[in-house]
């Protein structure tokens, strides 16, 4: 049981580092080209109003883009925000570099696909800001998500650029090791050549001592059959020679 739960462990985890590094890459990816700073405007009903927000499309993580939001405005006009019907909204503030009107400065951010969408909307105690009936301010306002966006993107890029020379001082020594693998196997290829080359030569060696042998036998085999037939004709004369001893033997013996 221990080994399953372990096993499973190692699967889901296994899972998840491959999900976040393929994350990580496809925003990666999306970044390689200049993001868009310029904010569009959307419907958007809230608080039981129909508003003219100003959004603007961000790469990067819903929560990371709400949490620097927060924190952008918060800085910038010096509130808190709190959350109302949905929205992090911070109530009874004076916007001077936007508009110089009591206002409720609310926010939130939705996910889209490769990123995600801040909307903002200024609810200037049942008017909401808007271009048509304050096209200064609205500009105003766009430009300050502009600023907003560009600040953003100067921490997401340094994150994805310290990321991505990761990536690449990986790649890269996963490229001299496979370089050197690749020199490794082409000198034992080259040893290999030169071990048959020479294995060859000793073949062509022992194929000449083999016919220089079989030469030496088939020479050998001749003289052989000659010696076994001078044998025989030596034998004859041996023979012949007995015979001619005995018979003098025979004649020196009666001559006794």
């Amino acid at each position: 049981m221990m080994r399953l739960l372990l096993s499973t462990f190692l699967m889901l985890a296994f899972s998840m580092s491959f999900f976040c590094a393929k994350a990580q890459d496809e925003r990666a990816q999306a970044m390689t080209e200049m993001p868009d700073v310029q904010p569009e405007t959307r419907d958007l009903k809230w608080n039981k109003m129909k508003h003219e927000a100003h959004t603007l499309f961000l790469y990067g993580d819903d929560k990371d883009v709400e949490k620097a939001a927060e924190k952008f405005f918060e800085d910038k006009y010096d509130v808190k925000f709190g959350n109302e019907k949905g929205m992090n909204a911070a109530v009874g503030i004076v916007m001077n570099d936007i508009i110089a009107e009591t206002a409720t400065l609310a926010f939130d951010v939705e996910k889209e696909k490769d990123g995600c969408r801040l909307r903002v909307v200024v609810d200037l105690g049942g008017r909401s800001l808007n271009h048509s009936d304050h096209p200064q301010a609205s500009a105003s306002l766009d430009r300050m998500l502009s600023a907003f966006g560009r600040s953003f993107y100067k921490d997401a890029y340094e994150e994805v650029v310290k990321e991505q020379e990761d990536e690449l001082d990986d790649v890269e020594k996963a490229m001299s090791k496979l370089v050197k693998e690749g020199e490794n196997l082409a000198d034992d290829q080259q040893d290999a050549q030169k071990s048959i080359e020479k294995k060859k030569e000793e073949i062509e060696e022992l194929q000449q001592e083999i016919e220089d042998l079989e030469k030496k036998i088939n020479t050998l085999e001749q003289a052989r059959q000659d010696n076994t037939e001078q044998q025989q004709q030596q034998q004859k004369l041996v023979e012949t020679q007995k015979l001619r001893v005995n018979k003098l033997r025979q004649v020196a013996a009666g001559l006794k």
